[in-house]
């Protein structure tokens, strides 16, 4: 349950009460740990509770390699996860969508849409499945790099890929509003709209009353604060 929660602490708390009791830890108790780490983006536990496993002679298998990377991804490290990703790749454990989207989050952390490109680049060539957690993490990326043109490209292969959509028309109307491009972010709502997922929500609706607002068009902000009390989500 620490794990879950990502209580390092207790979660280390936990291990050290297991062996005083004589339970002899396993790869499945490692890889909990390793989660909790990364769920509180220490990558520097991480990778002790990895050293630990080995020197215990416990195996360790491709999710807790999963698992280290994961960490290093969620403390935006690059060359940590860089690292991470190649000794997974290195001790066998298959190139998949699990392993990349580890470089994608260190990119999203830090911001840095070029090495998100290199992330995806890698996928691609590695013939791993992309799903739509894959995409929107790309397209969160471009929204911190406030590049809507790139996070277009990359809407239009999530298209492509055929895969589930409706998060990712949220994210695009936000990149847009983060570009302050108004004019683009009401183009995404319709288009989010006549592709089946839904009118304005609360996601929307704040990113066109700020995109609005920071543009000086307070008639425009007000206008679809509005339309967001009429459809009963603003608040």
């Amino acid at each position: 349950a620490a794990a879950k929660k990502g209580d390092l602490a207790a979660a280390e708390q936990w291990f050290a009460e297991a062996v005083t009791a004589r339970i002899t830890p396993n790869q499945v108790t490692y890889n909990s740990i390793v989660d909790a780490a990364a769920k509180s983006r220490n990558i520097s536990a991480a990778e002790r509770w990895f050293e630990h496993l080995t020197q215990a002679g416990v195996e360790p298998g491709g999710s807790l390699y999963c698992a280290v990377a994961n960490a290093a991804g969620k403390s935006g490290d690059l060359p940590a996860t860089e690292h991470w990703i190649q000794r997974a790749l290195d001790a066998g454990v298959p190139a998949s969508q699990a392993l990349f989207i580890c470089g994608v989050s260190a990119a999203v952390v830090t911001a840095n849409l070029s090495a998100a490109e290199e992330w995806y680049s890698r996928a691609l060539a590695a013939n791993a499945e992309i799903d739509c957690h894959f995409y929107n993490n790309l397209l969160v990326a471009a929204a911190k790099s406030q590049n809507l043109s790139v996070a277009e490209r990359w809407f239009r292969d999530a298209r492509e890929a055929n895969v589930e959509l409706d998060l990712a028309y949220g994210i695009m109307i936000h990149v847009a509003a983060k570009c302050g491009d108004a004019e683009a972010a009401e183009s995404w709502l319709w288009a989010k709209q006549e592709a089946g997922y839904g009118g304005l929500d609360k996601v929307a609706l704040t990113s066109l009353v700020d995109v609005y607002a920071k543009k000086g068009d307070l008639p425009a902000a007000e206008r679809w604060f509005e339309r967001g009390v009429e459809a009963g989500v603003a608040t």
